[in-house]
């Protein structure tokens, strides 16, 4: 079975056609599409069944670490030398909503 090349380069002719203006289409539309998506979850509304159960329920423990920095040498820092800090910490807290 020969192949018309004939046939094949218009049907590249025609799929490059197609994929240049689905490109150009989607280049202006997509960003639009997109932002509201991104909109349309990202609102915790209990209307919203995704965002607002993700939100109310949140599957995994949530953990906050606090560090607090003593400076060891703080006259000396006025006069232009590097800090010296001890770490005190990590202060770690569960949130629980």
């Amino acid at each position: 079975m020969a192949i018309n090349k004939a046939k094949v380069a218009i049907g590249f002719i025609v799929a490059g056609v197609l994929m240049v203006f689905f490109g150009t289409l989607l280049t202006f539309v997509g960003p639009i599409i997109i932002d509201d998506q991104v909109v349309k979850n990202t609102v915790i509304d209990p209307k919203n069944e995704m965002s607002y159960t993700m939100w109310k329920d949140v599957p995994v423990p949530f953990f906050m670490s606090v560090y607090f920095f003593n400076v060891l040498n703080p006259k000396e820092i006025l006069l232009g030398e590097k800090p010296m800090v001890e770490q005190r910490g990590p202060f770690v807290y569960r949130c629980s909503l």
